[in-house]
């Protein structure tokens, strides 16, 4: 895998994790696994883009932020089958930094790869993975 540049990775990704939980009001413990997973929420999906705008956000934060709306999105669209106005700067982010989303794209992009049904994120995921350098594949 790529290196992140996250610095003393977990710690300061556990960091990131922490200090995003607690301005958007999130569940976080130490030892919580599935952070992303845990907090998901389709109503958190209209600030992501405001958020991956500003220059308030470390590497690791934005790191986080992803996280948590690649999550949301899959939610959202499981439930209602749209991938609505977030997903355009979502995926700006993840094609603008493949050296910080190389997991995240390859996690939900897995199934699909291997042509499975997956989540419902998973054949947008693939097409992001897709168009990667091939350095990062």
């Amino acid at each position: 895998m790529p290196d992140l540049g996250f610095g003393a990775y977990p710690d300061d990704f556990e960091r990131a994790r922490k200090r995003i939980s607690e301005g958007w009001g999130l569940a976080w413990a130490p030892d919580m696994q599935d952070w992303d997973l845990c907090n998901a929420d389709a109503r958190l999906l209209p600030q992501i883009p405001h958020a991956l705008q500003e220059q308030l956000y470390s590497p690791a934060e934005r790191f986080a932020i992803v996280e948590l709306a690649l999550a949301s999105m899959d939610l959202r669209v499981e439930a209602t089958g749209e991938f609505g106005v977030e997903w355009e700067a979502l995926e700006k982010e993840l094609v603008g930094n493949p050296d910080i989303y190389w997991a995240p794209i390859h996690y939900w992009a897995g199934p699909a790869l291997k042509g499975e049904e997956g989540w419902p994120i998973s054949s947008r995921m693939a097409d992001i993975y897709r168009g990667l350098p091939e350095a990062w594949k």
